[in-house]
């Protein structure tokens, strides 16, 4: 989570970038094709989203 954060502070021309969306696309699919695509900003965003509930359940 603390690698997430300092990922999503730095506004880099990078975070801009397009990306194929993995956590968007059912597990049962492999990310092809079908992926959506998003930013690597935004993506970041989710997934330090996901991790800090994750983990927030696990402490409670």
């Amino acid at each position: 989570i603390k690698t997430l954060n300092i990922l999503t502070e730095r506004k880099t021309p990078c975070t801009k970038l397009m990306i194929a969306d993995a956590l968007a696309v059912p597990k049962s699919n492999c990310p092809g094709k079908e992926a959506r695509q998003t930013t690597l900003e935004d993506f970041l965003d989710r997934l330090k989203t996901a991790m800090q509930e994750k983990y927030s359940k696990r402490q409670s």
